[in-house]
């Protein structure tokens, strides 16, 4: 578990500061590549974290399943926590109709 969380926040800090510096330079966000480093990246992170359980299971007891299931289930909430953290940092940055919109909030 600890290993999953140091996992899920180092994706998610590395993504987060990419978005940042773009946001920053006031360049559009190169959605394709940065997806493909994401997904490259949360593996390896997901691989990192759960494979030692299959060992401490056993392999031949049962631990290789456990560890597709955990290595699938981390992989996806790795991408999607880091993919919504990111874009959502991005937008707060960049998008200036959220931050400065001349319209007021209220309906009135």
């Amino acid at each position: 578990m600890l290993r999953n969380c140091k996992s899920l926040l180092a994706i998610t800090t590395a993504y987060s500061v990419a978005c940042s510096l773009f946001a920053f330079g006031d360049t559009a966000l190169p959605e394709a590549v940065f997806f493909w480093a994401l997904l490259i990246g949360s593996a390896g992170a997901s691989a990192w974290a759960n494979l030692p359980l299959g060992a401490q299971l056993g392999w031949a007891r049962g631990g290789l399943p456990v560890v597709m299931v955990l290595f699938f289930a981390a992989l996806i909430a790795y991408c999607v926590i880091a993919l919504v953290v990111g874009s959502a940092l991005y937008d707060a940055l960049i998008n200036p109709t959220t931050l400065y919109s001349p319209y007021s909030s209220s309906p009135f």
